[in-house]
């Protein structure tokens, strides 16, 4: 069914540090574009929201999204301020071994140690939520 061309759509990209989130929201079409960081600054949720009311797609990167609980409270926040938004879900897949690989090789990301450690606290708490779309991991060969 063709989506209503008033109705903007916000897509998550979930995934481990190194998985490759960032690469893919780059390339998804989309006006509102929200990369890390996102979960506590309310500046950004206000934006998402502004264009998500002017009828226009974003795609959010957060790494806290991978926890079904703060799933739930972004769903929540925009079901409340944009009842017609379209909620879609790109899942990385989870696979600890091929994100940290990710992390230790590449060289414009900061501190490959801090991320594997990140990846090791989320994790155990990464679940892909209902109707995700889960996608392969990528790796230097």
């Amino acid at each position: 069914m063709p989506r209503d061309v008033n109705m903007a759509a916000v897509t998550f990209i979930l995934g481990l540090c190194g998985s490759g989130k960032t690469w893919l929201a780059d390339r998804v079409v989309a006006v509102g574009k929200f990369d890390e960081g996102f979960l506590n600054d309310h500046a950004q949720h206000n934006a998402l929201i502004a264009v998500l009311h002017c009828g226009k797609d974003c795609v959010v990167v957060e790494i806290a999204y991978c926890r079904e609980e703060e799933r739930k409270k972004i769903v929540s926040e925009l079901t409340v301020a944009v009842p017609d938004v379209k909620i879609n879900w790109l899942c990385i897949e989870k696979d600890l071994y091929k994100a940290n690989k990710n992390c230790r090789e590449r060289t414009d990301k900061g501190d490959p140690e801090g991320h594997v450690k990140i990846n090791g606290n989320v994790n155990p708490y990464y679940t892909y939520p209902d109707g995700g779309v889960i996608l392969k991991m990528w790796t230097k060969v």
